[in-house]
């Protein structure tokens, strides 16, 4: 075999390590090449559960808009080893009411979950690095559980979520981003635990929140929100 042919052949193995199919799924490498990210998804099962491992290895990652608009999806289960959900990469899963987290989940991208069907959500109790609108225009969306040391809730996280109610803050929050609960057209009660003193709040964060209570309308001023609700 020539020294040239060698060459081509190296990096043509390289290229197929680095990125591969696997059935329904597309992959890549992670920037440690300890695992793969998932960067696209055929498939149009209704009840899709991501595997594990592909490639011969641990899927640790799903990329930007990898199963965006996916609309067959009516029940999805993340597996434990993946660390971060990018970008985008449910928008738009309207038929999907089920999803199961993991409880290794650190990180969850801008519009992750955008316009989804989901309607519970429990954000495991490590991942507190979420991004601006990550449940927006989630409709469906009833009960939600935020993790435990999570002290920012990015802009419109949950914003025209009008179906959401009851919220519970947990003890570790400081400060809510712009609409990150505007327009939930059914929220009446917001819990703020006592130990909680003061909020940075942007503006407009209930605003279309016409149903709140007036005791937790009084009681969020108290802690510093100016705007309306």
């Amino acid at each position: 075999m020539s020294k040239k042919f060698r060459i081509a052949a190296f990096f043509f193995v390289l290229a197929a390590v680095s990125f591969a199919q696997t059935n329904n799924y597309s992959v890549a490498l992670t920037a440690d090449n300890t695992g793969v990210v998932i960067t696209s998804y055929n498939g149009t099962a209704a009840q899709v559960g991501i595997p594990a491992n592909l490639e011969g290895l641990p899927v640790k990652a799903i990329g930007k808009g990898a199963f965006s608009n996916h609309t067959t999806i009516r029940t999805l289960i993340i597996p434990r080893g993946v660390t971060e959900i990018g970008d985008e990469a449910f928008q738009g899963c309207r038929n999907m009411a089920t999803l199961t987290l993991p409880d290794t989940l650190q990180k969850i991208g801008i519009r992750a979950f955008d316009s989804c069907g989901i309607t519970t959500v429990s954000i495991p109790a490590g991942c507190t690095d979420i991004g601006e609108g990550a449940f927006l225009n989630c409709i469906e969306l009833k009960t939600m559980v935020l993790p435990r040391d999570l002290a920012n809730i990015p802009a419109n996280m949950f914003a025209s979520c009008e179906a959401l109610n009851p919220v519970t803050l947990p003890a570790a929050i400081k400060s809510i981003g712009e609409r990150a609960f505007a327009d939930c057209k059914a929220l009446t009660t917001f819990n703020v635990p006592a130990s909680v003193e003061l909020i940075q709040f942007a503006p407009n964060v209930f605003q279309g929140c016409s149903k709140l209570n007036l005791g937790a309308q009084v009681a969020l001023k108290k802690l510093g929100y100016g705007g309306s609700f």
